[in-house]
C-alpha cells in the first residue's frame, strides 16, 4: 500500500518554497498572522544524507508528510528544487518566493558562517565546515556535497550561484495553476497588498485588519536583517561584476517580476 494511503483523510496543506535566505519567514509570518485559520508550521524536507543514495533522501520526505494529522491545516515550508518537489512530495498549492540573487547570496554567506554548517555536522560528521575564506571564494568554489543535495534532486550545479540559478529558474519558468510566484520585494514594499492576494489564492480568509509581522508577534524566525539591496555595502567591484555577468541571461525571465529595487509590477 502507498504510504498516503495509510494516512487515511488528506491533510490540509500548502507550501512555502525558496531558495534559502529569499523571505521565507517573513512571508510565513504574514500569512499565518492574517488568516483566521491557524496554519501549523511545519519545515518539509531538510536533508543531512547519506548524499550518494537518493532513496534515503525519498524516504526523510516520506516520513516528514507521513506525520500530518488530518486534524489540522499547514503550511509546509521546503528548500526543495522543482525536480525533488515533483520527484518526493505530495501535490498542492504552492507559493514560491524569490529575492534578488545578490541579497540572497550575501544573506547565505553569513548564515553559513554564523554555525548553520556546525550545526548540520551534528546530523552528520561527513559535512564540510566553512570551505571559503571570503565572499569571492564563496560565489567561485565549488559548493561541497550537502548545498548540493540537500534540497535538490540531481545536484547538477557547481557553485552557490549555480544553486540559486538552478532553483529560481525551474519554479518561474513554467509555473502552473497551482504554484503563484511572488517576489521579496512584492512583500517588503507592500505586505497587506501581497498578503491578501496570497490568501485568496490559496482560498484562505483573511482577516480584515493587517498585522505586519514583528519580533514580538512572529510565529516563525525573522530574517537576519530583510534589507533590500544590502549587497550595495558588501560586494567588492569585481563580485559584483562576476555575479551580473553570470546572470545576464537570465534576465528577460527575471524581469518579469519585480525582483530588483523597487515595486514595478502588480
Amino acid at each position: 500500500m502507498h504510504w498516503l494511503q495509510r494516512l487515511g483523510a488528506r491533510p490540509k496543506f500548502f507550501y512555502v518554497i525558496s531558495h534559502e535566505r529569499s523571505g521565507t519567514h517573513f512571508l510565513i509570518n504574514c500569512l499565518k498572522l492574517n488568516t483566521s485559520i491557524d496554519l501549523k508550521y511545519q519545515s518539509a524536507g531538510e536533508w543531512f544524507g547519506p548524499f550518494e543514495k537518493s532513496q534515503a533522501q525519498f524516504n526523510h520526505i516520506e516520513k516528514k508528510l507521513s506525520n500530518l494529522s488530518s486534524k489540522n491545516y499547514y503550511v509546509l515550508k521546503s528548500h526543495c528544487d522543482r525536480d525533488l518537489f515533483e520527484k518526493a512530495y505530495l501535490k498542492g498549492k504552492i507559493i514560491y518566493i524569490f529575492r534578488d540573487y545578490r541579497d540572497v547570496l550575501t544573506s547565505y554567506y553569513h548564515f553559513l558562517q554564523d554555525g548553520y554548517l556546525d550545526w548540520a555536522q551534528q546530523h552528520n560528521s561527513d559535512i564540510k565546515s566553512v570551505w571559503f575564506s571570503n565572499f569571492s571564494d564563496f560565489i567561485r568554489k565549488p559548493a561541497p556535497n550537502f548545498l548540493r543535495f540537500n534540497y535538490s534532486l540531481h545536484g547538477n550545479f557547481s557553485t552557490p550561484l549555480e544553486r540559486w540559478d538552478n532553483h529560481v529558474m525551474k519554479w518561474i519558468s513554467s509555473p502552473s495553476k497551482n504554484i503563484q510566484v511572488v517576489t521579496y520585494n512584492q512583500l517588503y514594499f507592500d505586505a497587506e497588498k501581497t498578503t491578501r492576494k496570497l490568501l485568496k489564492f490559496l482560498n484562505l480568509p483573511c482577516k480584515r485588519s493587517f498585522t505586519h509581522p514583528n519580533f514580538e508577534n512572529a510565529y516563525s524566525v525573522m530574517p537576519r536583517k530583510g534589507i533590500i539591496g544590502d549587497w550595495k555595502n558588501q560586494l567588492s567591484t569585481e563580485d559584483k561584476a562576476f555575479l551580473e555577468s553570470a546572470i545576464a541571461n537570465k534576465l528577460p525571465l527575471l524581469n518579469q517580476f519585480p525582483w530588483e529595487s523597487s515595486l514595478t509590477a502588480s
